[in-house]
């Protein structure tokens, strides 16, 4: 698993560019310094349509992660490539978006409109007492169970 520090550098230059509000931008800010909201990024070999094989960076998304979040993250890299030399454009590795999630935990600062809410899992399926048990609920995020009666 890799978190490219680079890839910070890069959003941090593309949100102090882009054409946002302030306040915007003041939200992204704390997003962008933050490494647990980078999605996790594995090298592997991909071959290209005349057999040849390349690097590509397969990425892992955030199973915690809102759809708001992962947008606005598409839109920082999108106008940092934009501002890039051809040349340098063509030099950098392919992203691939992969099939696999990371299993990384949803950061300890927790931004609610970047992060999804926890959402109630039955932890005994097939128990008859599951619709009256307030045992057999709890509140789970990426396996972790935490006190169903926690505020979410």
């Amino acid at each position: 698993m890799l978190i490219s520090p680079q890839k910070q550098l890069n959003r941090e230059d593309a949100l102090a560019t882009i054409d946002w509000d302030e306040e915007v931008k003041e939200k992204w800010q704390k997003i962008v310094e933050d490494p647990q909201y980078m999605s996790s990024e594995e090298s592997a070999e991909e071959e290209d349509n005349d057999g040849h094989k390349r690097v590509v960076f397969k990425v892992k998304s955030l199973s915690w992660e809102r759809k708001e979040l992962r947008l606005g993250k598409k839109s920082l890299d999108q106008h940092f490539l934009g501002r890039q030399s051809r040349r340098a454009v063509l030099k950098r590795v392919k992203r691939v978006r992969g099939h696999i999630l990371s299993d990384r935990p949803r950061p300890a600062k927790v931004y609610k409109w970047g992060v999804k809410k926890l959402q109630p899992r039955n932890l005994f399926p097939n128990s008859a007492t599951e619709s009256t048990s307030s045992i057999s609920r709890s509140y789970v995020s990426l396996g972790e169970p935490v006190n169903a009666s926690t505020p979410m």
